[in-house]
């Protein structure tokens, strides 16, 4: 059914979403960057293509998560926007639903993100990528376990999938909640085998090892970690996973950063 769901009329839109997709999943500002300008492109070439419209509101996300953005609250407004305008174009597209559950997340709206994530997969019960999205906002809410499984499913029905430093760094980070801190190492440490994984990956293994009191392991992790973000901080963090309201989200990477302080991080308290 999803094969044969109305695909975009013009043949040059696909090829421009496609190109999109590869700039997409190399996680660096000049790539996203690249895949906004695409999707749009491929937007304005199809103006009923929700796809790309969905995915520009992707993209946009992952420049707020990954601090690319300077104005983080117009950006989650401007993706807020997009995700229901495709939306709008195609109430059955997955990608949709999933991009305005992953924004509202950053807003704080839980229950409402829990929702359209959910209705992603009812729609698309193979997408990864929503998975990930729901477990991530169920490991936010503080329900570890119920995240695993959404990462294991992720895990499971996408082994090759781009986004597999972010599957395992998630888990890495529901088993740190845990206190299971020798998986939570194992996952980190698959996480950051992929090239493309970001930063977040580093910073969960750092944690994970002070938390084994592993510190010259911690210590010489926390320095790849500044070497790849040298403006790496907690606050910055923080203001990534929550533009509206930096402090809200504190206590629940309580664990995380009394990690990182131990590996050597000057954290205050």
């Amino acid at each position: 059914r999803q094969a044969h769901r109305k695909p975009p009329e013009n043949l040059d839109a696909w090829e421009s979403y496609q190109r999109g997709l590869w700039h997409l999943w190399r996680f660096n500002a000049t790539d996203l960057a690249e895949a906004c300008q695409l999707f749009q492109r491929a937007a304005k070439l199809d103006p009923n293509f929700a796809q790309p419209v969905a995915a520009t509101g992707y993209t946009l996300f992952l420049q707020i998560l990954l601090s690319y953005t300077q104005s983080p609250r117009e950006t989650l407004e401007q993706a807020l926007r997009l995700a229901n305008k495709a939306i709008a174009l195609d109430d059955k597209e997955a990608l949709a639903h999933h991009t305005l559950g992953r924004l509202q997340a950053l807003r704080g709206e839980y229950d409402s993100a829990i929702v359209e994530l959910r209705t992603a997969i009812d729609l698309n019960p193979s997408l990864a990528l929503a998975h990930l999205g729901l477990g991530i906002v169920i490991l936010d809410s503080g329900l570890p376990r119920a995240a695993i499984s959404e990462f294991d499913t992720a895990i499971r029905l996408s082994p090759r999938d781009p986004l597999m430093w972010a599957f395992l760094n998630a888990r890495a980070g529901a088993r740190l909640f845990l206190r299971d801190y020798e998986a939570a190492v194992e996952d980190a440490r698959s996480s950051i085998r992929h090239p493309t994984a970001a930063f977040y990956a580093h910073m969960t293994l750092v944690s994970a090892l002070a938390h084994l009191d592993k510190h010259e392991e911690a210590k010489f992790e926390l320095a790849k970690l500044l070497e790849i973000k040298p403006d790496f901080s907690p606050n910055a963090m923080l203001a990534a996973f929550s533009p509206l309201n930096p402090e809200a989200p504190r206590l629940h990477f309580k664990k995380m950063f009394d990690g990182l302080r131990k590996a050597g991080l000057d954290i205050p308290d």
